[in-house]
């Protein structure tokens, strides 16, 4: 859902950042984009279900499902997902930070 928004809200020629890391304790990936941005007065909402921007820029625009589902999964699995921008027009950044999952031990034969 990340990659597919930031897709859909950078123009043609746009950038997208992916990056990915990882500690003993945690997997953590960031998406960036320098397209449409987020309005400050709808990011604190803007993991509610059914939440959307203006349509009018973006008239392929989802039914505002795909963020609050990314980030109840995250939770689900422990982890959290924050969104980040400067405004309009400065682009978007996400961050999906989730726990490792243990190394699988092997079953007794």
């Amino acid at each position: 859902n990340l990659l597919d928004n930031a897709t859909k809200y950078t123009d043609p020629g746009g950038r997208i950042v992916v990056e990915a890391s990882a500690a003993p304790a945690w997997v953590r990936v960031e998406v960036r984009d320098d397209g449409i941005g987020i309005p400050s007065d709808l990011l604190p909402r803007i993991f509610e279900l059914f939440t959307q921007g203006d349509r009018s820029t973006r008239p392929t625009s989802g039914l505002g499902i795909g963020l609050a589902l990314s980030r109840r999964l995250a939770t689900l699995h422990g982890g959290r997902l924050e969104a980040f921008s400067d405004g309009p027009g400065k682009g978007s950044r996400f961050l999906l930070q989730l726990p490792r999952a243990e190394e699988p031990t092997a079953l007794a034969g």
